[in-house]
């Protein structure tokens, strides 16, 4: 724990004592706003009517129907004769975003609503992002920008397997532009419980094109395991320190008429954290990985994007509560999305999995088929 207050401290005192320096005309891709990129071309406003042109709110309303086969220990769960029916209607969901962006100063938020009769208005609200980040420092030899809030962890950190949970802390990214864009993101966090909030580190360096070739490599770190616990359930719980390494290619071939985004991916994870257990026949069950391809873009009417992936995690590889994918350890599988924009606004969504059991004699028998198509109206 000391650790952890020790860096929260020191990022802190980065991001308060900010130096001033020129107008900066963007915030890159590379730096912490949306994985979009943040525009900010105005000069800090002098007015509370200079603000208001520095605010943007946006939002879209969404409802779904899913169908799956599910099974657990041979007993089906979900589908035909199952607990479950196999066919379920979601609730409207509505999701509001806010942001502020200046030259050197940013916010973003994301209000998630459900209409859920069964809950209380309070359960139908979750507040999914609430950031605010800063230009901390700029020159021709880099940049370090910081962020302090609540968010999830794959919006700061790349993977398809982990980084699902819900974190409060600090964020910062060092970007060396002389170097291709080199990278280098911290974190030093609390996973948001609502007792006893459990604190972790995460880290991710990478070169994003590898001499402008299209190329790019990725290492990511996260350790769970900074927390002693009275029982031992607990401690397994957080038993987690996985080192992740990605690679790939992106592209826009002539065959996709140029202007396509096309991207292969591969990737590695190992738990550090992981020892042989009895549930796991006394074998290390600490690994994993996922390769896949991810074509098109959305944005405007008829834009599309579809993205498939093969998934292997094995049982200690990753923590149930940061799960991401299959969701599940020992199983294996191939999930499928994809989106249409119908129009500016209304856009088509669907996924598909598929999953299995991996090894044999570990863990319970789950697998099963799940579907999901959503309508989106975006504004």
């Amino acid at each position: 724990m000391r650790r952890f207050t020790s860096l929260f401290c020191i990022l802190c005192s980065a991001a308060l004592f900010a130096a001033e320096g020129e107008e900066i005309a963007m915030v890159p891709k590379e730096g912490l706003t949306p994985a979009q990129g943040v525009v900010a071309t105005k000069p800090a406003p002098s007015s509370f009517e200079g603000l208001a042109d520095n605010f943007k709110f946006s939002g879209d309303v969404r409802t779904a129907v899913s169908n799956a086969t599910m099974y657990s220990n041979g007993n089906k769960v979900r589908g035909a004769g199952g607990l479950n029916p196999s066919t379920e209607l979601d609730n409207i969901k509505v999701n509001l975003k806010a942001d502020y962006k200046a030259p050197r100063l940013w916010s973003s938020s994301h209000l998630k609503v459900s209409t859920n009769l069964q809950k209380t208005v309070t359960e139908n609200l979750l507040l999914e992002k609430f950031v605010v980040g800063g230009r901390v420092w700029d020159s021709s030899e880099g940049r370090l920008d910081a962020e302090a809030g609540r968010r999830r962890l794959v919006t700061a950190f790349d993977s398809k397997l982990q980084f699902a949970s819900m974190t409060d802390g600090l964020v910062f990214n060092v970007v060396a532009p002389q170097f291709g864009n080199a990278y280098l993101k911290g974190s030093a966090f609390l996973r948001s419980v609502l007792s006893n909030a459990h604190p972790g580190f995460a880290m991710e360096a990478g070169l994003p094109n590898i001499a402008k070739s299209g190329a790019f490599v990725k290492y990511s770190f996260v350790d769970w395991d900074t927390k002693s616990y009275a029982t031992a359930a607990d401690q397994n719980k957080y038993a987690f320190a996985n080192s992740q390494l990605t690679v790939g290619h992106q592209s826009r071939p002539t065959w996709l008429g140029g202007k396509t985004p096309l991207k292969l991916y591969a990737a590695a994870l190992v738990n550090h954290k992981a020892t042989p257990k009895a549930t796991t026949g006394n074998t290390l069950a600490n690994y994993g990985g996922y390769a896949g391809v991810s074509m098109g873009k959305s944005g405007k009417q008829g834009d599309w994007m579809v993205d498939a992936n093969y998934q292997l995690l094995a049982a200690q590889a990753v923590p149930s509560f940061d799960a991401l994918g299959l969701r599940s350890g020992n199983h294996k599988g191939v999930v499928v999305s994809g989106a249409y924009q119908i129009t500016d606004n209304l856009s088509v969504r669907g996924s598909a999995h598929h999953a299995s059991k991996w090894k044999k004699g570990i863990g319970p028998t789950a697998n099963g088929n799940y579907g999901k198509v959503e309508f989106v109206f975006g504004f």
